[in-house]
């Protein structure tokens, strides 16, 4: 179940949604206020440096200071739904959609959390709200692509965590994902990476939206956020 945890997807279809494998996959797909942008990250099969992939990052966060159409937001709803928005979004968007179903996972740059601390019990509690829904709509639901296995999630005050899409794997590789990943920060290894002589730009991905595609989205809008308001943790 290891080999599933990266590149994989989960592609929506009528009576039953199919799992791809991308094993061979490069690139990641990095979210911001609802922008995609495809970021290589390995090149001749060596992984980019710390360095390159900050610097990669701050191109990508200066490309997107405002908000995009949340068409991400299509993949919270309900399964069958969002296959029949799916047939509406693949109109013109074969190439951008392919790219994110093949990324090796997703790093969700996030917007504020609706309300203010005061309004949390604690960090942990804001946090899981904003790693199981984001938000809703007014918030960073929009900010994702729940499709994908993994997607990592930052958000504007610090606060970092994951996203996990089940059905590939169990739990417990994604459990030890995550300790290997606290142990490699700890030791700060990243600074051992020599810079990569390939590093390629990002690329932006755009969406063709048409009025199906729109009407889609205010409906995924408005289901969200009566999961979100019917939603209580702490």
């Amino acid at each position: 179940q290891y080999n599933k945890i990266f590149g994989t997807c989960r592609i929506p279809c009528v009576p039953l949604d199919m799992l791809q494998f991308n094993r061979k996959s490069t690139h990641i797909i990095v979210m911001h206020k609802n922008h995609f942008f495809k970021m290589t990250v390995f090149g001749e099969s060596k992984p980019l440096s710390e360095r390159q992939i900050l610097e990669n990052l701050k191109c990508i966060l200066a490309q997107s200071t405002e908000p995009a159409p949340p068409i991400g937001i299509l993949t919270s709803d309900n399964r069958d739904c969002w296959a029949k928005y799916y047939k509406d979004l693949m109109c013109g968007n074969e190439a951008t959609l392919c790219e994110i179903q093949q990324s090796l996972f997703l790093v969700c740059f996030d917007d504020k959390m609706p309300g203010c601390d005061p309004d949390y019990p604690n960090k942990q509690t804001k946090g899981g709200h904003q790693f199981i829904h984001g938000g809703g709509s007014c918030a960073n639901s929009g900010n994702r692509w729940f499709d994908k296995t993994v997607q990592f999630i930052i958000g504007c005050d610090g606060c970092l965590g994951l996203t996990y899409e089940h059905s590939p794997s169990e739990g417990q590789p994604i459990a030890y994902m995550v300790d290997y990943l606290y142990t490699f920060i700890k030791k700060d290894i990243g600074k051992q990476i020599p810079d990569n002589c390939v590093n390629e730009v990002p690329t932006k991905l755009c969406f063709k939206v048409n009025d199906a595609t729109n009407a889609n989205v205010e409906q995924a809008k408005e289901n969200i956020d009566k999961l979100v308001a019917n939603f209580e943790l702490e």
